[in-house]
């Protein structure tokens, strides 16, 4: 189930800190990159436990941490086209490996339908079948991505793939929800009832990682439909 591990802070060697080294550019200059490693004393990992129990995310406090010049990734000031391009792998990794992990559960949650008997009830089909729709149209959008070479990529396309597999990830839930009623949070002690509660809670995860929703829907806006940018 998602968000039920240890978050990357936890095990990571190295970490990667986005500086404000000129307080005088505006927001999205003046910021510099380096690679912060995670062993010294100065740099304490606090993971947050989550609804689930597991702790995917961690707050990372650098308390007089010291990093070379020579940790820098790129020029002075540039940090903000490198915290892009890590967002952009992070939403590529998060799509490829989630979007079979959508699958399964979609599969499970036809199974549950058909254990519980409201397979043949019209709103729990209707639910189902949106469900399969919606998944069916992300997995087409990636394959369209795959086929395209890796340079041609541009943020929305990633945004978009991200955004699918967050609102899917939802959607499973809500319809697990509307089939089990009252089960899914008092254990009746059934196979394939209460592990639901732990999709919805860890579900809520993956609209955080690599851009939350609506800093990936602004993305888009103003990238792929040409709206007006946030005021500067």
């Amino acid at each position: 189930m998602p968000g039920s591990g240890l978050g990357v802070a936890v095990c990571a060697d190295i970490g990667l800190a986005l500086v404000r080294t000129d307080s005088s550019a505006p927001k999205h200059r003046g910021l510099t990159a380096f690679v912060v490693p995670m062993s010294q004393p100065a740099v304490e990992v606090r993971p947050l436990r989550q609804l689930t129990g597991g702790a995917s995310f961690a707050e990372v406090f650098l308390d007089g941490a010291v990093v070379p010049d020579d940790h820098r990734i790129g020029g002075v000031g540039e940090g903000w086209a490198v915290a892009l391009s890590t967002l952009t792998a992070e939403r590529t990794s998060t799509g490829d490996r989630s979007h079979g992990l959508t699958g399964r559960a979609s599969g499970l949650l036809r199974a549950l339908a058909k254990r519980t008997g409201t397979a043949a009830d019209p709103v729990h089909r209707q639910r189902l079948a949106d469900v399969e729709i919606r998944l069916r149209v992300a997995s087409y959008h990636q394959q369209r991505m795959q086929a395209r070479p890796a340079g041609r990529l541009q943020g929305p396309d990633r945004a978009m793939d991200k955004l699918m597999l967050s609102d899917n990830m939802r959607r499973i839930g809500d319809a697990a929800a509307g089939i089990l009623g009252p089960k899914l949070t008092a254990d009746p002690q059934e196979w394939g009832t209460f592990a639901w509660g732990s999709w919805i809670l860890g579900a809520t995860g993956f609209r955080l990682g690599g851009g939350t929703d609506e800093i990936l829907k602004s993305m888009l806006a103003e990238r792929l439909l040409g709206l007006p940018k946030e005021p500067k």
